[in-house]
């Protein structure tokens, strides 16, 4: 750091954070909030930062006692108070990663009485056992307030002996603050929360520390006040033993203790129930900086680990697992050595959408609600002030439980109200709801994307809200739109769908529900995602137009929004009811905007509206090569692809079994296989190298289809791990020889990339698309396949190679230009 003067005095350093300048803790401690992680105690020079247990907010508290600082800026160098947030390029919801999977400690005891399954203890232990460090900095029980204890362990069996003892903590520790004194060059293993790995990686850089960090996910940190009010609901004043998790997975809380009267007592409340919920997620006991705070996965960790809370999970998992996210090399290295050496068990690789999914709570407050928040009203300051008369009265003088429970629950409610209405900076023009997205398929997901990147080029003080049509919950790669559940789902939605019918859209009964509601009052109006054709006979029954017509019916007759449709696929129509339903919605449409001619053709000639034909909307987007470098556990992979040693063939695969109509028809899905292993065959003998790449994610799975072709020859047959998203997969496609593609997106992808492709066409959609770029000599519909037709239009491409590229080199810039026109037009039908 540069120096001043004769005298050698380091410059006082600045940091302008949100507007705010800070130089020193203090303005982070009395104004921004501090996350009570214990940097700054750990990195001052001069003793100047104070910390103490407050025992009536339950709290580590720190203070900077001004004459003793230094002016030498470490303690803000530090902060993780001052992370503006995950880096663009990164996952905006992860970070940075090379893998994800489920693992478990090998030690069953240690599996079942740990949390989630026992890996940060085999973790810990199996470092300091090969030597990897000389200490570990971890939190361990502690039977009275604060009920936590920050320790340093050395000795291996320390943390397998004592499984209960050193697992999850309830309660914010200033973990950091171990880091004192420690001394240059140490080699050493932290575990510890989002903004204490910031910390601890921010030390280690300035004191040269060999570290190893093991983050642990943190929805917000409680004060140890939460502890003692749910104590206190069972009766008990006086702890004897407090155990937050074990015995088997998700576990429970396990506490012995004294009553007023002195008499023993023990408790047992599982994890997590609506009360431990109630009590520790309320705004009462949750530390105020974790409200500003944007990390959840430890993104500055080498491994970072969560409990996965996925719905068939939770159902099936008794022993316990955790999720484990590989960010480092070293972390790559640790981890594989584990598994080597028998010290975990790993199970399935997870992508980043079911580790997203399986914390979408947690996820919306710290990286869609914080992002621009401006700040919160009057009201909301009013109320946090009552949340702290509230904790300094009940920590003094506890209310009775039912009294107690009752307020929690109230200001709890308030206030998150409150804090979901602020507004980002900058204001909003409109509020648009999007509808009928379809997802869980890497062809939706593409013209999803590029259709909400178009919108918010055009829009960009927009909020945006969007029903993902998944049963699971997922997240949508733009923090900044907000996603719905999809409604109805369930049989008591559709009973909730008919109350909502006659009531005029005025009252629901299931949370889904009053959600849709709500976000169909706010809205401005309302878009039909891009997609297949859903609206028509082609995916209709009674279930499915009932449910796909109620979420068109109710924003545009029942609260008269402003419609608009998206570029999607319609038609066939027939039956009078539905006809008169679908001919309801589409009267109140604004612009019909569609992506192929046959479908326009069936919308004028059997309901007798008129649209607008442009193209699929994942068209319009451009999608840079960097875009791979996401991607570190391809590399090799993207490597082979890129080698002029090699000609690879990418291959999109399916049986059709999910199709109404093929489904239907017998021996064409075998007959399908049959085709496709002969023309791999064939590649393989000709020098080629085929890719098969999955295009379905989340809740649905096309990747055990592929695992089985691939099974013909794992050396020469290449996979795309499943959890490569869209934009990643065309930049991919760009550097592949050709593609042979039996899904309609994976054509537009290599389309783009001007690489040759054969379609194999099982819809109206795809034979418009061929027909647009002049190649439908390059279709085969899927009724005559066979692995002679395909060798056939491969061999046609082999010798024709340069005027299918010119081909596409000429036409592929209209479709692009079309595709956009989707979006110039409803803006200006917006703006009218």
């Amino acid at each position: 750091m540069a120096e001043s003067g004769d005298q050698g005095q380091k410059e006082r350093v600045e940091y302008r954070y949100q507007g705010v300048i800070v130089s020193d803790v203090e303005k982070v401690i009395n104004q921004l909030g501090c996350t009570r992680c214990g940097g700054c105690f750990a990195i001052c020079p001069s003793g100047a930062v104070r910390m103490d247990y407050n025992s009536q907010s339950g709290f580590y508290d720190f203070r900077l006692i001004r004459d003793e600082c230094m002016d030498c800026g470490r303690c803000v160098e530090v902060c993780p108070a001052l992370w503006e947030g995950t880096d663009p390029s990164k996952n905006q919801y992860i970070g940075d990663f090379r893998s994800i999977f489920l693992a478990a400690s090998a030690d069953g005891s240690v599996r079942r009485n740990s949390s989630s399954g026992g890996f940060i203890n085999s973790a810990v232990s199996f470092l300091l056992q090969k030597k990897a460090c000389d200490q570990a900095i971890i939190v361990k029980s502690l039977h009275r307030e604060p009920f936590g204890e920050v320790v340093s362990v050395s000795k291996p069996d320390f943390v397998m002996n004592n499984p209960r003892e050193v697992s999850s903590r309830y309660v914010l520790m200033p973990t950091v603050s171990k880091m004192k004194g420690i001394e240059k060059g140490s080699r050493l293993l932290f575990v510890g929360t989002p903004c204490q790995s910031y910390a601890a990686r921010r030390i280690a850089e300035k004191l040269d520390l060999d570290i190893t960090i093991i983050g642990i996910a943190c929805s917000a940190g409680t004060s140890a006040n939460a502890t003692k009010q749910l104590l206190k609901f069972y009766g008990i004043e006086e702890v004897k033993n407090l155990y937050y998790r074990g015995n088997g997975w998700p576990g429970e809380v396990q506490a012995e203790g004294f009553d007023k009267k002195g008499k023993l007592k023990k408790v047992v409340v599982p994890y997590p129930s609506s009360l431990f919920n109630r009590i520790y997620w309320s705004r009462v006991f949750i530390n105020q900086a974790c409200w500003n705070c944007k990390d959840h996965f430890a993104e500055f960790s080498d491994i970072s680990t969560f409990d996965f809370w996925n719905p068939g999970e939770i159902k099936r998992e008794k022993a316990g697992k955790s999720a484990v996210i590989v960010r480092t090399k070293r972390g790559e290295e640790i981890t594989k050595r584990m598994a080597d050496e028998a010290c975990v068990n790993v199970f399935e690789e997870l992508g980043p959408d079911a580790a997203i999914g399986s914390q979408p709570g947690p996820l919306r407050l710290k990286k869609e609600r914080n992002r621009g928040l401006k700040g919160k009203n009057a009201y909301s300051r009013l109320l946090e002030r009552f949340i702290r008369f509230h904790q300094r009265r009940i920590s003094k003088k506890p209310s009775k439980p039912n009294k107690s429970k009752l307020m929690i629950k109230i200001l709890s409610t308030i206030y998150l109200s409150l804090l979901s209405r602020a507004r980002y900076e900058g204001g909003f023009r409109s509020d648009v709801l999007i509808l009928h997205a379809h997802w869980s398929n890497r062809g939706d997901e593409a013209a999803v994307r590029a259709m909400v990147d178009s919108l918010r080029s055009e829009l960009p003080d927009s909020k945006m809200k969007i029903m993902l049509m998944s049963k699971e919950p997922v997240y949508f790669s733009d923090i900044d739109v907000e996603v719905l559940r999809m409604y109805p789902l369930t049989f008591v939605d559709y009973i909730d769908t008919f109350l909502t019918l006659v009531t005029f859209g005025k009252i629901s009964v299931t949370g889904r529900g009053r959600k849709f509601l709500q976000a169909v009052e706010d809205a401005d109006f309302v878009i039909h995602a891009p997609g297949g054709p859903m609206i028509g006979d082609l995916y209709g029954g009674l279930l499915s137009d009932y449910s796909y017509l109620y979420r068109l019916i109710m924003p545009t007759i029942f609260k008269n929004k402003r419609l608009y449709f998206y570029a999607p696929s319609m038609g066939p129509f027939s039956g009078v009811f539905w006809n008169f339903l679908r001919k309801s919605a589409l009267r109140k449409a604004e612009a019909i905007i569609l992506r192929e001619d046959l479908s326009a053709r069936y919308l004028k000639e059997q309901l007798g509206f008129d649209s607008k034909v442009t193209i699929d909307s994942a068209f319009q987007n451009v999608i840079e090569d960097d875009y791979l470098e996401r991607y570190e556990d391809i590399s090799d992979l993207v490597a082979k692809i890129e080698s002029p040693k090699e000609k690879v063939v990418g291959i999109t695969a399916t049986t059709l079994s999910w199709h109404p109509v093929y489904r239907e028809m017998k021996g064409l899905s075998q007959r399908i296989l049959d085709s496709i292993r002969t023309v791999i065959e064939h590649l393989i003998d000709r020098g080629y190298t085929p890719l098969l790449v999955p295009q379905l994610f989340g809740e649905q799975d096309d990747y055990s289809l592929l695992r089985g072709i691939q099974s013909l020859d794992t050396e020469k047959i290449l996979l795309l791990p499943p959890h490569v998203d869209s934009y990643a997969q065309q930049a991919l496609f760009s550097k592949l020889y050709c593609v042979i593609s039996m899904r309609y997106h994976p054509s537009i992808f290599a389309a783009k990339g001007y690489t040759p492709f054969i379609s194999i066409s099982y819809e109206h959609k795809i034979e418009g698309f061929m027909e647009r770029l002049g190649l439908k000599d390059l279709m085969i519909n899927v009724k005559d396949i066979s692995a002679q037709a395909i060798i056939d239009k491969f061999t046609y491409i082999e010798n024709n190679y340069a005027k299918v590229k010119e081909q596409l080199r000429n036409e592929v810039p209209r479709l692009v230009d079309e595709s956009r026109e989707t979006t110039r037009i409803i803006v200006d039908k917006i703006k009218e």
